[in-house]
């Protein structure tokens, strides 16, 4: 599924619309969508109960809003059984004006309604630029003369390490002593279909950070409600709040010319 995603897209239907930007084109270009073992942090966090994390690394030339959180969303439904990876290929065949060749795959012009990711662990890693482009300063060196401890950038990120640690190390006793009166539930995840939800009687819905939602009956997203076009939202806003602020500005522009008279 992670590996459908590289290449140009239209990704409307793995974003939030924002309508105060009016975007009509919502193509992307993505480089690489792996997901790998996160090895550093298994070398560095030696607690009980910290399990082996991954990295879901996505390299892009730009991204719309929440874009991420809605692609990772898709991704667990994928990882958990409850959607089939095709389900990518139809979320991005988007785009009305060159829809996708394959007949078998849905023309999905409005967004399923899903709930997006959680953002705790999302982090922009690095911004690329061309040499030519950018001219760097930096003052490496410069927290040198502050003295042992004060506030250098790795004495900051050192002591939030430590503190990672330390309530990694106490969630793992505190889940380790419940456990012996709350045994673990069985979700029913990876689930082999969406059908097999009634073995448990419900599904959890994976979001990410440690959160979940709980279905009693999961719908498959090309069998749900749809927001509305990108057209009709933005039509909406110009028409709306946008009209009002561009109202506010007339009025701030009016008082201020008045103010010079």
């Amino acid at each position: 599924a992670a590996a459908k995603m590289e290449g140009e897209h239209d990704w409307r239907n793995l974003c939030r619309v924002d309508a105060s930007k009016q975007l009509t084109s919502f193509r992307r270009r993505v480089f690489r969508a792996r997901i790998s073992k996160c090895s550093n942090i298994d070398a560095d966090l030696d607690n009980p109960g910290v399990e082996g994390l991954y990295v879901f690394d996505l390299i892009g030339s730009g991204f719309l809003y929440n874009q991420v959180r809605h692609i990772m969303a898709v991704l667990f439904l994928v990882g958990s059984g409850l959607e089939p990876p095709s389900i990518v290929d139809a979320l991005l065949n988007a785009d009305i004006s060159s829809p996708n060749p394959d007949p078998t795959v849905p023309l999905l012009e409005r967004r399923p309604e899903y709930l997006m990711a959680d953002a705790l662990p999302l982090v922009l890693w690095d911004c690329a630029y061309k040499e030519q482009d950018v001219k760097w300063r930096s003052d490496v060196g410069a927290d040198e003369d502050e003295g042992p401890g004060a506030k250098s950038v790795h004495f900051q990120l050192s002591g939030a390490l430590e503190r990672a640690k330390i309530h990694a190390a106490l969630d793992a006793c505190f889940l380790a002593s419940a456990a012996r009166f709350h045994p673990p539930l069985d979700d029913g995840l990876p689930l082999a279909s969406p059908h097999n939800v009634g073995r448990v009687g419900f599904a959890n819905v994976l979001l990410g950070g440690g959160t979940n939602a709980r279905v009693r009956r999961y719908i498959p997203l090309l069998e749900r409600g749809r927001r509305e076009t990108v057209e009709q939202i933005n039509r909406k806003w110009r028409e709306g709040r946008g009209k009002r602020r561009k109202g506010r500005l007339g009025e701030t522009v009016v008082a201020e010319v008045g103010d010079d008279e």
